[in-house]
């Protein structure tokens, strides 16, 4: 598996865990783009190295807690 996750969805119809899950990617660039080109209302791109959400969208899927972004970054 690459270094870079990526998952994303529609904001009232998220899926949940691994069925959200859009792919892997070499780089934040690469997981970026694909997720802004996707066909969905949000996204969250997550470092497995590091163990971090290292971006996400501004909309965040229905009924899910908030998360500040200055927490994730």
């Amino acid at each position: 598996m690459k270094r870079f996750l990526a998952f994303g969805g529609d904001e009232f119809y998220p899926c949940g865990g691994m069925y959200d899950f859009k792919g892997d990617f070499d780089s934040l660039d690469e997981a970026l783009m694909h997720c802004l080109n996707e066909d969905g209302d949000w996204y969250h791109i997550y470092d497995s190295e590091i163990k971090k959400i290292v971006d996400l969208s501004y909309v965040e899927p229905f009924c899910t807690p908030f998360c500040k972004r200055s927490e994730v970054i």
